[in-house]
């Protein structure tokens, strides 16, 4: 057990603000079992070997642990342990040290050949005297096609060097680079090599360089076990496919008669504008579905032109999006190239994405796509073709658990389902290759997406079981639904609708991906086609329901304000289409209710009497209406009670921008006024012997205010040092 916990100081954005806390982490049971079975090999002679641990299942965190196990190890075999975690990458360096860092240990790095050798000449186990345990991390990035031979001159046998390989899958050649001469210089190192994609094939060539596989744990045990997710593969929608076949097929025509090049289209503005407009929508509508505006999104690109000019163009479509529709969106983009640009800026760009949450957007070429830990990255958008391990790699981005996702989700512009069903079905099978060495035959092996995903007579009961919830609704006529739920008053009965319209989409997509053409059969029996059109409306009720909450006795109106503007939509399906138009569909109606919740939330004063009468009738016509207009009676009815309304609000405007005038913009002395002229009056009409306050002359009252005022401004103007005060101010 003295092995099973970690103190782990980590860093989350609350309120805005990135706050630091220690965390308490517990040892996974892979974790465990992978550390025991390396030391096991090791006392077995064996110093060489790959940990398979699927991608987001911890393995950095892993080699912390066998950090303290094998130093332990170690001790009793009377030798001196030094630890090196080795990356391929600037920015896998600086994550893997902040990860050691936050979990207590000392950290060393070497990004260079002369640093590295630097490590190599002495023999002590610790290099500071802090009394921490060390590692380190080595990016061999920048010398890795070194082919100098490397002399170390040992003498010391006591001293036992371990190298951690992360990302084993890359870069790591069997001959010809410097990783392979500094393990020839030390034939007695243990070698332990991490991947989550192990290369396979002919060659089977992780396992031809690093030895037999000591561990193993794919990413169906992971997405059991709930330290990932299961990831749900979306084909662009029907119409913005066309779209983009139209602009390929019209681009295709004016280079018909020439060299034709894949980039002449992928980079062209026309395309690039349309595949924006899809991606800023889709993202939109994606964090309205999931309810959460924290979530990220990443773009593939397919050249390194292409990411520039996704970056370029973005704003500028988003700003046309946002002009043609009522919702707006302000997502930020970040560009992060292989081929261009400094670290420091990458670095900015990465953590403004993972760290504060400014970036939205990752625009990507060959970067990120491996390694990269980013929990809030829950939408990825392929437009780009990748293979076998690095697809997985790849994929495997939106994986990690987040808030109450249930799904990491990827955006399919480049056709990968057939690649990753065969790259999924070799690793299954080498998968039980080592688990089942004695098994043989096409009969025992798993089935592609046998463990990953839900099981096809479990995906038909949970369809039925949605289906039977939203028995009560209209489901097949979207303007019956709406105005079905237009009635709802209960907050929580329509998010849990939410809820089951998006498990019923989830479905959906799983089936028409990954489904065999018999559960394809079953499952068109009882899918739910106006899916999304139900959403939007569930979404639009429970907006409503917020707004009316805003408005309650209890609420503060200072919670309207960030709000105030929000698009109010009605519902005048049972209006004839005649009637519709000489009321010119509701849109004045809309604009009404728009101004009426500007003004009361641009009033100065809402503490005034007749402002709170006025919230509280405001209040009660949105819970009695529920914004269902069926009459034009009914319309000219809401017409006429929103201008008594707004008449009664722009008076009580007139009235305290005129005190305004007086106290010199001062709102805090016209609320003082107002309350003391409301004393007197009720004084007055309790015990009329009663003094009044300074007294019942405005002029009075005015006077002795701005006096006090004078000398407050005085003393405080005096004294600057209050001014930086924030409990004051």
């Amino acid at each position: 057990m003295r092995y099973a916990f970690a103190y782990v100081r980590s860093e989350k954005v609350e309120n805005d603000e990135i706050v630091s806390r220690d965390e308490k982490h517990i040892m996974r049971y892979q974790q465990l079992f992978a550390s025991m079975a390396v030391r096991q090999k090791i006392s077995e002679g064996i110093a060489s070997g790959i940990i398979w641990h699927t991608q987001g299942s911890g393995k950095t965190a892993l080699a912390y642990y066998l950090v303290n196990m094998l130093t332990d190890y170690y001790a009793k075999e009377n030798k001196v342990p030094k630890f090196y975690f080795i990356v391929d990458r600037l920015d896998l360096l600086k994550q893997a040290k902040g990860e050691f860092e936050a979990r207590g240990l000392k950290v060393s790095t070497a990004n260079s050949r002369a640093e590295l050798m630097k490590q190599f000449k002495t023999s002590q186990s610790l290099e500071s005297n802090s009394g921490q345990r060390e590692i380190t991390v080595v990016n061999i990035q920048r010398f890795e096609d070194d082919r100098e031979k490397v002399i170390l001159n040992d003498y010391n046998t006591h001293l036992q060097r371990i190298f951690i390989i992360d990302e084993a899958h890359r870069g790591y050649k069997p001959d010809g680079c410097f990783l392979a001469n500094l393990f020839n210089a030390d034939k007695n190192a243990v070698k332990l090599a991490l991947t989550g994609t192990p290369l396979i094939g002919n060659e089977r060539n992780s396992c031809a360089v690093f030895g037999n596989y000591i561990h193993t744990y794919y990413y169906d045990k992971s997405i059991q076990d709930g330290y990932t997710l299961k990831i749900l593969r979306e084909e662009i929608e029907t119409s913005y496919k066309e779209k983009l076949n139209a602009v390929y097929d019209n681009l295709d025509i004016l280079v018909s008669r020439k060299q034709l090049r894949k980039s002449d289209i992928t980079e062209h503005d026309t395309y690039i504008k349309a595949l924006l407009k899809y991606i800023i929508t889709d993202f939109k509508n994606f964090r309205t579905m999931q309810n959460d505006n924290s979530l990220g999104a990443m773009i593939i690109c397919e050249t390194s032109k292409q990411a520039e000019m996704l970056n370029t163009y973005f704003q500028e479509v988003q700003l046309e999006l946002n002009f043609e529709n009522k919702t707006k969106t302000a997502f930020k983009q970040g560009l992060v190239l292989y081929d261009s640009g400094n670290s420091d800026e990458k670095n900015k760009i990465i953590d403004g994405f993972k760290k504060t949450h400014e970036i939205d957007v990752l625009i990507v070429y060959n970067m990120l796509t491996t390694g990269f830990d980013a929990p809030r990255l829950k939408r990825l958008y392929f437009g780009r073709k990748i293979k076998d391990h690095n697809l997985l790699q790849a994929i495997t981005r939106v994986n990690r658990p987040y808030k109450n996702m249930r799904y990491g989700f990827l955006v399919d512009f480049a056709d990968i389902k057939k690649n990753f069903e065969e790259t999924n079905e070799a690793y299954l099978r080498e998968l039980n290759r080592f688990n089942n060495p004695n098994e043989v035959g096409q009969e025992n092996i798993t089935d592609t997406f046998k463990e990953v995903l839900e099981k096809s007579d479990e995906i038909i009961a949970a369809m039925r079981e949605i289906n039977e919830k939203l028995f009560e609704y209209d489901t097949q006529n979207t303007e019956n639904f709406c105005t079905q739920i237009s009635d709802e008053t209960d907050k929580e009965k329509l998010i849990e609708l939410r809820h089951v319209l998006e498990n019923a989409k989830n479905m959906g997509n799983l089936v028409r991906t990954f489904g065999t053409a018999e559960l394809q059969e079953k499952f068109a029996k009882i899918d739910l086609p106006k899916i999304p059109e139900m959403l939007s409306e569930v979404n639009r009720a429970i907006d409503m329901i917020h707004l009316k909450e805003r408005f309650s006795p209890d609420a503060g109106i200072n919670q309207v304000i960030t709000n105030a503007l929000a698009d109010i939509q009605f519902n005048f399906s049972k209006i004839g289409t005649d009637e519709l138009k000489i009321i010119s569909g509701g849109i004045e109606l809309q604009e009404k209710y728009k101004r009426t919740i500007q003004s009361f939330t641009e009033n100065a004063d809402q503490e005034d009497p007749e402002y709170i009468t006025l919230r509280k009738l405001f209040a009660q016509r949105l819970r009695e209406h529920n914004f269902v207009i069926d009459t034009v009676a009914k319309y000219t009815e809401e017409s006429k009670a929103l201008d008594d309304i707004l008449t009664k609000l722009h008076n009580l405007k007139k009235q305290n921008d005129n005190l305004l005038q007086k106290y010199n913009g001062d709102v805090k002395f016209v609320r003082v006024h107002k309350r003391i002229r409301e004393e007197n009056k009720n004084r007055c009409a309790s015990i009329p012997s009663r003094n009044a306050i300074i007294s019942n002359s405005d002029i009075d009252i005015l006077s002795v205010l701005l006096s006090m005022k004078h000398t407050i401004d005085r003393q405080v103007y005096d004294r600057n040092d209050i001014l930086k005060q924030r409990c004051i101010f």
